[in-house]
């Protein structure tokens, strides 16, 4: 999975979701769609305490990675698809996804299973990038996110358009979640680190040629032309994120 900002909530110097949960001991932790474990890291930094974390992916490729990265006695990595998981009802104190609800066929059906391995009080975390009232600058990433996820889904690779904010907002509400809360991520500042920069162009170049090469979609070739051109001449800065607390 190629897509920058994917499964990772961004690092602020204290950002709201540390705010939130800082004080609080996870216990025992699901990480689902865990990738190459970013999201999985920051659960552990930012928690006061925590009993275990188990992180789910359906790519082993990112959970070697993720087993490189955390190395951690108390942490595991399991190939496990999350619209149908291996574990009994009631199991984990907290279940966490992050950026990745735009990764998965079944949006609604992962919530629900996420819902269902919660025990009784547990604590949801759901973070995701979401596509409308964007700045300029931010519809960049959007339009650039977008673009990959045509060109990995017709390579057979789940990765689909991001929701709207009140898409996220109703899936939530379905699961009748008590105490919910909503707030933003929201950081539109122009990125101007010319390591990112240039990982973004590496990013478009390699999408490019996979358009090409691989699926011979000239309109994606166009559509790429386009965006990198955005990028060299617009800037780009990150969407802003939904993240979303509740308790069974």
């Amino acid at each position: 999975m190629s897509s920058l900002n994917c499964n990772t909530f961004r690092e602020y110097d204290l950002d709201p979701l540390q705010q939130r949960i800082q004080n609080l001991d996870g216990g025992r932790i699901l990480d689902v769609a865990t990738g190459r474990g970013a999201s999985a890291r920051y659960l552990l930094d930012t928690f006061q305490s925590f009993q275990e974390l188990i992180g789910i992916d359906i790519s082993e490729k990112n959970l070697v990675r993720a087993r490189q990265d955390i190395a951690d006695k108390h942490t595991g990595f399991l190939v496990m698809p999350a619209e149908k998981m291996a574990f009994d009802d009631n199991t984990f104190d907290t279940a966490c996804i992050s950026n990745s609800l735009h990764h998965v066929e079944d949006a609604r059906q992962v919530l629900r299973e996420m819902k269902r391995v919660l025990k009784p009080g547990g604590l949801l975390i759901v973070g995701e990038m979401f596509r409308d009232n964007q700045s300029e600058l931010q519809m960049t990433h959007v339009l650039m996110h977008h673009w990959w996820a045509e060109i990995d889904e017709a390579s057979g690779i789940p990765h689909y358009a991001t929701f709207t904010r009140s898409e996220l907002e109703g899936m939530i509400s379905e699961l009748e979640f008590a105490g919910v809360e909503f707030f933003d991520y929201r950081d539109d500042a122009v990125i101007t680190d010319e390591e990112m920069l240039n990982f973004l162009h590496t990013t478009c170049d390699d999408y490019l040629g996979r358009a090409e090469k691989d699926l011979s979609r000239p309109d994606l070739v166009s559509r790429g032309i386009e965006i990198k051109n955005r990028l060299q001449n617009t800037g780009i800065a990150w969407a802003t994120q939904l993240c979303v607390l509740g308790r069974k």
